[in-house]
């Protein structure tokens, strides 16, 4: 259950990490998500999927 945990903390992190990156480089404008088009939905959906993939390879690493 620890690990289940723990593993879903990671993904949380980088899920904050990847808000606070992307905030900052586009300055708040990747947040008005009622001007998204299908290719920004898209593409939000392509970073979330490879930030908890990411977040979840480190943890797979630190714990081996």
């Amino acid at each position: 259950m620890k690990q289940i945990i723990d593993r879903i903390a990671a993904s949380f992190i980088g899920i904050i990490i990847l808000l606070v990156l992307e905030g900052m480089a586009t300055l708040g404008l990747a947040f008005k998500f009622e001007q998204y088009n299908f290719l920004g939905y898209a593409f939000q959906l392509m970073l979330l999927f490879i930030t908890i993939w990411v977040s979840n390879k480190i943890y797979d690493s630190e714990n081996n």
